[in-house]
């Protein structure tokens, strides 16, 4: 969509809000973290944009780039 890079992608599975993911910690050791959970953090930091939007008995999910 003009200067902007745009993926969607649609499922129909179970409702899902990543607000109710904990944030990963990232500075403890591997042996202390839990499996997962770092999906949510690297689409924030390599995207520009990020909505999830889980109305209308499907989830959405909006990922932006900005091209220079």
């Amino acid at each position: 969509r003009g200067n902007n890079f745009v993926v969607q992608i649609i499922d129909h599975g179970i409702p899902f809000d990543p607000k109710q993911i904990a944030k990963p910690i990232l500075d403890a050791p591997l042996t202390e973290r839990n499996i997962g959970g770092l999906g949510i953090f690297f689409m924030s930091k390599l995207m520009d944009q990020v909505d999830f939007d889980f109305s209308r008995g499907e989830n959405v999910l909006t990922m932006m780039k900005r091209i220079k």
